[in-house]
């Protein structure tokens, strides 16, 4: 049994696009995040705030993926 290990280099077009949607991922997430927070202070019931609490934890979270993920694609391999 043989192992075979190929070594890919990204393409400028793949790696454009990557940043491309991590950028839309990020745009998304703090519009997410901002929408969230701000219906906080209209919500009534305590269910609706954790849900929109929840949320906004997420969105924050995607937030840091995606620029993780720019820092990552910036470096390179």
């Amino acid at each position: 049994m043989t192992t075979v290990i190929l070594l890919t280099t990204a393409s400028p077009e793949g790696v454009a696009a990557a940043r491309g949607l991590l950028s839309l991922l990020a745009v998304a997430s703090v519009w997410a995040m901002l929408f969230a927070v701000r219906q906080v202070a209209k919500a009534v019931s305590l269910l609706l705030r954790i849900v929109l609490v929840l949320i906004a934890a997420v969105a924050l979270s995607a937030l840091a993926v995606a620029l993780l993920a720019q820092v990552a694609l910036a470096l390179g391999p």
